[in-house]
């Protein structure tokens, strides 16, 4: 009755991994599963065009400078925070509040956007979507981040003294100091139109960090582009591969990760070689090579094991990977043999009441529920709930995902009444989270109408 794998329409697949690429940068590699991209662990997948950036957010009153112990971020009384470093403090005058409010201001722009996009433009908007929706949930983790990007923004434009005007360096680092990047960007221009191959690449790298931040991904993936290709470096590599497969331009991100694999094995270490490997295996399954990804995959796998170990979130990453690519080949059997490796390190290194955890788990359900092992898969659907529900915030969007499934349990044990209110609780809370025209949210309201006409509603 129920689809169950909805989350698995390829639309659905590339904006969730786009989501979890933008959101974490924590374990050098990327988990591609099923749902989400299992782990939350560092990079990304595709999408394309751009939204207009945030309206500016007003300062509150001037704060007070107050100093830290260790380079942390202090409140002040007025609201703003006052970065410390081991040289230097820099006050950044706008508050939480200002951000959060920064945040629905893009996040109501995506939404009205969303309502006049065309099909192709959906997954990019979706994904910037769910970004902004990830980073209100967990709003100090995000503020916090933000926080470090505007200090850190500010110290390169002062990387720029003597190649734009003094006046206009000025204006643009005060202004960030507000939380505004607007004239940043403007200077930023100026200096790589004004300056030799090196810096228009550095201004350019810059640039895209704020179209990123800004949640404008395809200017983000236009000026990464452009600092990779004025200088290929590992670092300009790494973020124009990311952002061309985020934009979902295929041609693009195998260039970039071409390139990438060939800088770094002439000269990164292990951790980054096989940061490189999984990155090209990411826009090699997206461009359906799934022979090659899982090559890439399995090269990565085979380093981080040596270099750290099997029992590791890294090495667990890379295989979740490698268990992707192998079901797309058809190999079901393998992937469930890696998908199962993947829980035995996730219970001994980040334990098994973790949201990352939980995701391999669901992903393995997913798995057993094609092999028709339905007894199996709907035993991890429960523990899947059962975990998210206490890991998770009560309206975050995986748990429209977790009540699909439980609600596809309970039907199945004959508690009808139960399956029936989860799966409404599901459709709204995809509604309220991802917006009523989002993809998953379609998919989850046609499986409620199944539902309904099946009981005869």
């Amino acid at each position: 009755m129920f689809k169950l794998a909805w989350w698995k329409d390829e639309s659905n697949v590339k904006g969730a991994n786009a989501l979890v690429g933008f959101l974490k940068v924590v374990v050098p590699l990327l988990v591609v599963s099923g749902a989400t991209v299992a782990g939350w662990f560092g990079w990304q997948k595709q999408q394309t065009p751009s939204a207009p950036p945030p309206a500016a957010v007003s300062a509150p009153a001037p704060s007070m400078n107050i100093t830290a112990d260790n380079g942390s971020a202090v409140q002040t009384g007025s609201g703003t925070q006052v970065l410390t470093g081991a040289n230097s403090t820099v006050t950044i005058g706008f508050s939480e509040q200002a951000f959060f409010d920064q945040l629905d201001k893009r996040e109501a722009q995506l939404r009205a956007d969303l309502t006049q996009a065309s099909e192709a433009e959906r997954t990019l908007l979706e994904s910037q979507l769910q970004a902004v929706s990830a980073q209100k949930d967990d709003i100090d983790t995000a503020y916090k981040e933000t926080l470090a990007e505007l200090a850190a923004l500010r110290a390169t434009l002062e990387t720029f003294k003597g190649q734009v005007g003094e006046t206009e360096l000025a204006a643009a680092q005060s202004a960030v100091t507000e939380g505004d990047r607007g004239v940043a960007d403007q200077v930023l221009s100026q200096a790589a139109d004004a300056g030799d191959a090196r810096t228009a690449a550095r201004a350019s790298f810059a640039r895209a960090k704020i179209a990123e931040q800004e949640f404008r991904w395809a200017d983000a993936a236009a000026l990464y582009a452009r600092a990779a290709e004025l200088d290929p470096t590992y670092e300009n590599l790494v973020k124009a591969r990311e952002m061309a497969w985020r934009i979902d331009d295929l041609d693009a991100s195998l260039r970039f990760g071409a390139q990438l694999v060939e800088v770094a094995e002439a000269s990164a270490g292990p951790a980054d070689l096989s940061k490189a490997y999984n990155e090209y295996g990411l826009s090699l399954n997206n461009a359906d090579q799934f022979a090659a990804s899982r090559d890439m995959f399995q090269k990565a796998a085979d380093l981080t094991a040596n270099t750290f170990g099997e029992m590791n979130p890294e090495y667990a990453t890379t295989i979740s990977n490698l268990a992707e690519a192998w079901h797309d080949l058809g190999d079901l059997e393998k992937a469930e043999e890696l998908y199962r490796k993947v829980l035995e390190i996730d219970r001994a290194t980040i334990g098994d009441e973790s949201a990352n955890y939980a995701v391999t788990v669901q992903s393995l359900a997913d798995l057993l529920y094609e092999l028709e092992r339905f007894d199996e898969a709907k035993q991890l659907y429960e523990e899947a709930y059962a975990v998210r529900s206490v890991a998770l915030e009560d309206g975050h969007p995986d748990m429209a995902e977790s009540m699909g499934t439980m609600a596809y349990v309970l039907w199945e044990r004959g508690e009808i009444d139960k399956a029936r209110d989860l799966h409404k609780r599901a459709l709204a809370l995809a509604t309220q989270t991802l917006g009523p025209d989002h993809s998953t949210t379609v998919l989850i309201r046609e499986d409620h109408d199944e539902f309904m006409e099946e009981e005869g509603e």
